[in-house]
């Protein structure tokens, strides 16, 4: 078994897909379900496992899931997977770990 859910994974090649189509991998879920058994496509997620079980399928999102294999659907404001730059997920580590009481808080 291969786990790749939430990992930002933008683009699976057709190439994979068919190398794999007729795989008795992950427990025959390949076979079955083709390239979602690994990962769920972008404007889906799957909230267990980010990829179409005997579970569950994948769902559609109502924001745009952009990437791969993802468990839930984000807002891409800025506060989700999608659309968090650098700057974004610094502040967010520097005020959800209380950086303004770090001894030394500048220059990172």
């Amino acid at each position: 078994s291969i786990f790749l859910t939430d990992n930002r994974i933008s683009e699976v090649s057709g190439d994979l897909c068919e190398a794999i189509k007729d795989s008795a991998w992950m427990g025959g879920e390949v076979k079955e379900y083709g390239c979602h058994a690994l990962l769920c496509p972008p404007s889906k997620f799957a909230p267990v496992e980010g990829r179409h079980t005997s579970d569950g399928g994948c769902q559609g999102c109502v924001e745009n899931a952009l990437r791969w294999g993802v468990s839930k659907c984000e807002a891409e404001d800025g506060s989700g997977e999608q659309s968090a730059d650098d700057r974004t997920i610094l502040t967010k580590f520097y005020k959800d770990l209380g950086g303004q009481y770090w001894r030394t808080n500048t220059h990172w």
